[in-house]
């Protein structure tokens, strides 16, 4: 396998998301998921912050999605900036 091919199966995946970024964050909003994230941030010490890699539509976080409209739908659904960067681009 040649690095070129990982990066068109994310390109790929990339580019689904895209399409359905609008759908994904209309369901997704309507999901009750406190359960899950009261378990979630137990874990996350007092003042630390979390990276939400495929933020989808979003948390109060730092938010990355390779995808723009997944991008578009965070600020949409929940008023946060998420950098738009795939995984490997990550500086930090």
């Amino acid at each position: 396998m040649t690095i070129a091919q990982p990066l068109a199966v994310t390109r790929g995946t990339l580019d689904h998301c895209d399409v359905v970024a609008a759908d994904y964050a209309r369901a997704s909003s309507k999901l009750d998921m406190r359960f899950m994230r009261n378990w979630f941030l137990e874990s996350v010490p007092s003042g630390g912050s979390i990276l939400d890699l495929g933020c989808g539509s979003g948390y109060e976080v730092t938010a990355i999605d390779g995808s723009a409209e997944m991008c578009g739908q965070a600020a949409l659904v929940s008023g946060i900036e998420a950098l738009h960067l795939r995984f490997d681009e990550i500086g930090f």
